[in-house]
């Protein structure tokens, strides 16, 4: 495989990041919220116990190129690193809840991994969560963004809102990944309902929301 000439990435650009420690610190979550963001499990299967139906994954992009630069130092790599870059929504009962890019540098994919690559829109947690030598590092880091400035190309019909973005490392062996996960509006709103105690949103807004078809 040919890997010059690749594109490096443009799309996204510096974000204020903190430890969720500092977070909580300077602006205290809600309990239900801070579970959800410091979950250290599979969040596909976390959306479907949550919503209680099944969870699918719309593969949006998968690509070889250079990470960005931010990208770049939370992964502890070289700026010429090539990396296989995958971006994809989450969707339960056809609604949008989770954006997530996934950033594997070349390095990370040893014959082990390989199949990384051509997972499609299988959910890439159930690969992670299945390897007893994949390690996830404890330690979240927080950001929120208005959904129209998502540093990932979407098409989906989103109110203009702040929503929550998580990211974390994992280790495969001893090489690192990055996934960052951007928590959508029908997500969160379902998670305010559940703190408050009022019905989920699922429940709400299913019955009247247009569907997306993946």
């Amino acid at each position: 495989m040919n890997f010059n000439h690749y594109p490096k990435m443009q799309f996204i650009s510096e974000r204020l990041w903190h430890p969720t420690h500092v977070w909580h610190a300077q602006d205290p979550l809600c309990p239900r919220l801070k579970y959800w963001l410091n979950h250290p499990g599979s969040l596909t299967d976390r959306l479907t116990n949550h919503f209680n139906s099944k969870t699918t994954v719309h593969l949006l992009n998968q690509q070889w190129m250079t990470a960005s630069e931010e990208e770049q130092q939370y992964l502890g790599i070289k700026p010429d690193t090539l990396t296989n870059i995958r971006e994809i929504t989450l969707f339960v009962r056809q609604q949008p809840c989770i954006l997530a890019r996934t950033v594997i540098p070349k390095e990370t994919l040893s014959d082990d991994y390989q199949e990384l690559l051509t997972l499609n829109e299988q959910p890439l947690g159930h690969f992670l969560f299945s390897k007893t030598s994949i390690k996830r590092l404890p330690q979240f880091e927080l950001t929120r963004v208005n959904t129209t400035e998502l540093p990932i190309s979407h098409n989906l019909p989103l109110p203009p809102e702040q929503v929550w973005g998580r990211r974390s490392k994992f280790l495969l062996g001893q090489q690192p990944l990055m996934i960052t996960e951007y928590f959508l509006p029908f997500l969160l709103h379902s998670i305010q309902n559940e703190q408050i105690g009022n019905p989920a949103a699922s429940d709400i807004l299913t019955s009247s929301s247009p569907s997306n078809d993946h």
